[in-house]
C-alpha cells in the first residue's frame, strides 16, 4: 500500500527485500534503502547541528561575561528552569494545535526558522541574553514541538524501518551532529 508522508504525499513503502524485519541490529546503511528514512535523518542531523554550534556560543560567552563561578551557576539554573518553563508551555499549549492543523511537515519548519531568526539576533548583539534567549527557545521548542513531529514522521513506515532506522538515527546521526 501507499503511505503518507510528513507533507501529505503518498509515497510507497521501502521494499521488503531491502530491509530485513529480523532484529533490530546496527545497520547505517538501513538510512540509503528509503528516501524518506533518509529525510528524517537529515532533520535530526541538521537540528542537533545548529542546536550544538549555538550552544558553544552561548558556553564561549557564558566564560566571558565577567560572572564568577557562583554567577555563571545562577545564570545557568535560571536559563535550566527557563527551558523547562517554556517547554512544558509549547507543549501543552501550541504543540496539540500545530500537529492536528497541519500535521508534522510544517511543524518541523518551527525550530529552524526560530534558530534562524536568533542566529541573525545573535550576529546583531551577540550577548549572554541573547544567547541565553536562543538557547531557552530552542530547547523550548526542539524538546517539544520538534521531537513530536519527527516521532510522528516514523507513523507511516513498516516495522522493521520504524525500529531499525530510529536506532540508527537516535544513536548514530544525533552523536554524529553533537561531535
Amino acid at each position: 500500500g501507499l503511505w503518507l508522508d510528513a507533507f501529505g504525499r503518498r509515497h510507497p513503502p521501502a521494499d521488503p527485500r531491502r530491509v530485513s524485519a529480523g532484529g533490530a541490529g546496527f545497520d547505517p546503511a538501513i538510512l540509503f534503502r528509503s528516501s524518506y528514512v533518509l529525510f528524517i535523518a537529515g532533520m535530526v542531523t541538521a537540528a542537533i547541528f545548529v542546536t550544538s554550534i549555538v550552544s558553544l556560543d552561548y558556553g564561549r560567552l557564558l566564560k566571558t561575561s565577567g560572572l564568577d563561578e557562583d554567577g555563571m551557576t545562577s545564570w545557568t539554573a535560571g536559563r535550566n528552569v527557563a527551558e523547562n518553563v517554556t517547554g512544558i508551555a509549547v507543549q501543552v499549549a501550541i504543540t496539540p494545535f500545530l500537529l492536528r492543523r497541519w500535521g508534522p511537515g510544517p511543524a518541523l519548519w518551527i525550530h529552524p526558522a526560530v534558530m534562524l531568526a536568533g542566529v541573525m539576533a545573535l550576529a546583531v548583539s551577540n550577548t549572554l541574553a541573547r544567547a541565553t534567549d536562543l538557547i531557552v527557545l530552542s530547547a523550548g521548542i526542539g524538546y517539544t514541538l520538534s521531537q513530536s513531529a519527527r516521532e510522528l514522521l516514523y507513523v507511516p513506515t513498516d516495522r522493521a524501518i520504524k525500529y531499525r532506522a530510529k536506532a540508527v538515527i537516535d544513536v548514530f546521526c544525533f552523536r554524529l551532529a553533537d561531535a
